[in-house]
This record gives structure tokens, C-alpha cells and sequence, in this order.
């Protein structure tokens, strides 16, 4: 399992839009969101919080009530073709690339307005723990916020 803390700078005023500049200078406040990646088939524990499954397909052979998946976020999955050349080709680079393009940040952010203040789980199926779309997923949000 794979944890990080991430302190974001969200630029926001009350009431006004992102990026609002105020005298010159940036308004900033300060958030705190822990997130964390684990197998969807390790045991869920109390310090997951909402545990989101980022995969297309549900996981083979795991019951729902065993999964205590809080969250499914199909539309942030990789495509069904970057998936399969993948694993079929075991490219992590351009998996990441690709995977990268294909994320529509409009999702991620609503992704991000339904988890927060967090803890956040993102839960991911593949056997491979280091190259997976969960870590590339994280590493979005690190840049995102």
C-alpha cells in the first residue's frame, strides 16, 4: 500500500472563482488531503476512508461486500485498449503518457470535490503494485492540487 500526504493550495475566495487575484498577490488557503493506493484485495481497513475503485472492470472473483468500495470512478479508468497493451505489452512509460492524455481533469476534480477533506483510498485490481493507473492517478492529483 502506497500513502502520501498531499497539502494542496487551492486558490479560491469565498464566493469568487479560482485563481481570483486580490492586490496583486494570490489568495491562497491551504488543505490537507491524505490519500493513499492499495489493492482492491487487500483488507479494508478503518484508516482507508472512502475507498474509490479506479478500474473500468469490477475486480474477478470479489463480492461487493467484501470490497467495501465506496466509490466506483469508471470514467477515470484507463481505456479498454491502453489497458490490453499494456499488459500485453508491459510499456509503463507510454502507459503513463497515454493514460495521462486519456484523464479528463473535469472528472478528477469532481472526484476530488466528492472525497475531500479525505482520507481517500484509491483502489486499484492489477497484480502489478508499482506501475498501475492508481499511481499515475495519484501523481495527477499531487500536480492537480
Amino acid at each position: 500500500m502506497s500513502t502520501g500526504r498531499i497539502t494542496p493550495s487551492l486558490l479560491t475566495v469565498s464566493g469568487c472563482d479560482p485563481f481570483v487575484v486580490a492586490w496583486g498577490a494570490v489568495v491562497r488557503e491551504t488543505i490537507t488531503l491524505e490519500i493513499r493506493i492499495k489493492r482492491v484485495y487487500e483488507t479494508p481497513g478503518a484508516e482507508d476512508g472512502i475507498r474509490v475503485l479506479v478500474d473500468r472492470l469490477w475486480p474477478r472473483g470479489l463480492s461487493k461486500d467484501r470490497a467495501e468500495v465506496d466509490l466506483r470512478a469508471k470514467e477515470l479508468a484507463p481505456s479498454d485498449h491502453l489497458r490490453k497493451r499494456f499488459h500485453r505489452e508491459g510499456d509503463s512509460t507510454a502507459f503513463r503518457k497515454e493514460y495521462r492524455q486519456e484523464v479528463d481533469l473535469k472528472d478528477l476534480d469532481n472526484l476530488l470535490e466528492r472525497v475531500k477533506p479525505g482520507p481517500v483510498t484509491l483502489l486499484y485490481a492489477s497484480r502489478n503494485e508499482r506501475e498501475n493507473n492508481a499511481q499515475v492517478l495519484m501523481q495527477l492529483i499531487q500536480e492537480r492540487i
